[in-house]
Order: C-alpha cells, then structure tokens, then sequence
C-alpha cells in the first residue's frame, strides 16, 4: 500500500510537472511581448544595391576624382607660372630701382661731407 501512495505522488507531481510546461510553452507560443518604447523602428521596406549597381557608382566616383585631380593640377600649374612671373616682376622692380637707391645713398653721403655731419 505504501508503493500505491508513492507512485500517486510521484505521477501527480510529474503530471503536475508536465501540465507546468505546457502551459509554459503555450504562453510563450502565443503570447506576443511588446517593447515601449520601440528602440530599433523600421520604417518602408530595406534598399539593397545589386553588384553591377555599387561597380557604376564607384566608376562614377573615380571619374570626378580624376576630373577634380585634372582640375587642381591644371590650377597649380596656372598658379606656378603666375608666381613665376611675379617673381620676375619683382626682381626687374628691383633692378630698377637698385641705381636710385645707391645715387640716393651717395648723395646723403656727399651732403654730410658738405654739411660736416656726424654720421
């Protein structure tokens, strides 16, 4: 008689176990959790850029970099030859106007002699 009561103990406790789980799975089958505030909304359907798409878009881009590449070197030639010739410019000013400033330096020179200054 004591088996009798063990073996109803054991097989309620197991059914009991059972009927646990399965209202356990059934919860979480069925149940839907809900997250507020939504931290990760998709809006619309995703994008996706096939390879011959994303291959055109990178030729296009290293088209403008070598056109803007041509541009800049075209414009740091045109800015070497301009600096060039204003370097030029400012050493013919110079020749120029080297003789004026000796004479000017020479007849200070003489008119302190004339004058008897100290220099």
């Amino acid at each position: 008689m004591d088996a009798d009561g063990i073996q109803l103990l054991v097989g309620g406790g197991s059914v009991g176990a059972l009927c646990t789980l399965a209202g356990a799975w059934i919860k979480a089958r069925f149940s839907k959790t809900q997250i507020a505030p939504q931290p990760l909304e998709v809006k619309g359907a995703q994008k996706f850029v096939t390879c011959e798409q994303c291959e055109l878009r990178h030729k296009e881009v290293d088209e403008r970099l070598k056109a803007g590449t041509r541009a800049f070197d075209a414009i740091r030639t045109k800015m070497d030859a301009d600096h060039r010739d204003v370097m030029n410019s400012i050493q013919k000013l110079n020749d120029r106007v080297a003789p004026v400033a000796e004479a000017c330096a020479a007849n200070s020179q003489a008119i302190r002699i004339l004058l008897k200054e100290p220099k």
